[in-house]
């Protein structure tokens, strides 16, 4: 079954090509046989009927179904390469959100000592919230910092108790200036319905408090 090899200003467009094509050839097995070998994935056949579907059970792994995206949390070397593309797409195309939505941000009150730790881990978004996709959070939106100093802000995920420190960020009042306002931040994709929470830290011994809310964008899923 060959392809359309009319091209384009990047050059013709590779036929199908066959099961037997050697890495080097110009089609397109040929071109996943080099992807796959590449990123470690050798060691895979291709058969084909009725057009181009993969029967070889090994193979199909590797390659996947139109519907994965990468395991949540990441485990490197069991995602096929069709999990790695739509994970890929979706994560520049999903939707974003922000939170608390239509509503004031959430306080936080710093431990009593410079850096200290004691100040209480606060709920920003909580449990089977954000659904129904997996998420992520791209920015810290801090601001109202009740004295001059810096804030640390650690970030979050999971239950009460049970939390994990997935981020940090900081921001700074001083005497002239707030250095706050929204902070970039970058964290895994998260499992839908995650819950997001948040403990501050300053630089001083006066128990320092600020007001975030946080900015993100869900992963859509194909189909949906």
């Amino acid at each position: 079954m060959a392809g359309n090899t009319e091209g384009n200003v990047f050059g013709p467009r590779p036929t199908l090509g066959s099961k037997t094509d050697r890495m080097h050839k110009d089609t397109v097995i040929a071109l996943l046989k080099r992807l796959l070998n590449q990123s470690g994935l050798g060691g895979f056949s291709f058969g084909y009927s009725s057009g181009f579907n993969v029967y070889d059970e090994k193979s199909a792994d590797k390659i996947g179904y139109l519907g994965d995206s990468v395991n949540i949390p990441y485990e490197k070397g069991i995602n096929s390469i069709l999990a790695f593309l739509n994970t890929g797409y979706y994560h520049i195309h999903g939707t974003s959100f922000v939170y608390p939505n239509h509503a004031d941000g959430v306080t936080l009150t710093a431990g009593g000592g410079a850096w200290d730790l004691t100040g209480a881990i606060t709920e920003i978004i909580p449990a089977d919230t954000l659904l129904p996709y997996n998420f992520d959070l791209h920015w810290m939106n801090v601001d109202t910092i009740s004295a001059n100093g810096m804030v640390q802000i650690d970030i979050y995920a999971g239950e009460s108790g049970s939390e994990v420190l997935i981020v940090s960020t900081r921001a700074t009042r001083t005497a002239v200036q707030s250095f706050t306002g929204p902070k970039r931040i970058q964290i895994p994709q998260q499992p839908a319905g995650m819950r997001i929470s948040c403990r501050a830290s300053d630089s001083t011994a006066g128990a320092l408090t600020c007001v975030v809310s946080l900015e993100g964008h869900y992963y859509t899923i194909i189909g949906e």
